[in-house]
């Protein structure tokens, strides 16, 4: 694995504790890693490898992404999120008390799931058939879904872009974020509902 893969993992991991929720600051996120300004800076312009980052900071800028460490790890490895999370743990979870107050909200959004599945693959409007590409590039792209979640590129306004044709400025620039694209050809590409050609 090249290093340089690594390190714009890392500086991607940043970049992405900072937009939040909750948006911090460069300064509320060194003190929630217990790291300088300098050091931070160093780690968004790529200067530094995560592994010579210390243990603790990983630690803690695994908190603040909402992954375990071993996540955080593997991300710099494999560039993608995974879950520590077995079936076995669910299942522990769900038979304890903690879990079954949580049981409804874990059925509904198994509902939603399925029925957003079932509605893009049936297709029924051919707009939303045909203009999958936003979809398909944030996949590409290896955005996950807590990241997606974060930017505001939700599977109701993604479904409404792709389905009406819908969108706005704030949508245009997280997708852009996201992306590495810049607004004005992100625009463009949403208003003709085309992919961007590089």
């Amino acid at each position: 694995m090249e290093p340089s893969a690594q390190v714009e993992r890392f500086q991607k991991a940043i970049r992405t504790a900072l937009i939040g929720p909750p948006e911090l600051s460069q300064r509320d996120l060194c003190a929630r890693l217990g790291c300088t300004i300098g050091s931070l800076s160093k780690y968004l312009r790529g200067e530094v490898e995560p592994t010579k980052v210390g243990f603790e900071i990983q630690c803690k800028l695994a908190n603040v992404l909402g992954h375990s460490v071993d996540a955080l790890n593997r991300y710099y490895t494999t560039g993608e999120w995974t879950s520590d999370t077995s079936i076995k743990t669910v299942l522990s979870w769900i038979r304890s008390d903690a879990g079954q107050a949580d049981l409804p909200a874990i059925l509904d959004s198994m509902q939603a799931m399925a029925t957003r599945t079932s509605g893009a693959d049936q297709g029924s409007d051919s707009d939303s058939k045909d203009y999958l590409w936003p979809l398909t590039e944030l996949k590409s792209a290896e955005v996950s879904d807590k990241m997606r979640k974060k930017l505001g590129l939700t599977d109701k306004a993604l479904w409404a872009l792709a389905k009406e044709g819908k969108f706005d400025d704030d949508l245009v620039e997280a997708f852009s974020l996201a992306c590495d694209y810049q607004e004005d050809a992100v625009r463009e590409a949403f208003e003709k509902r085309q992919p961007i050609t590089a």
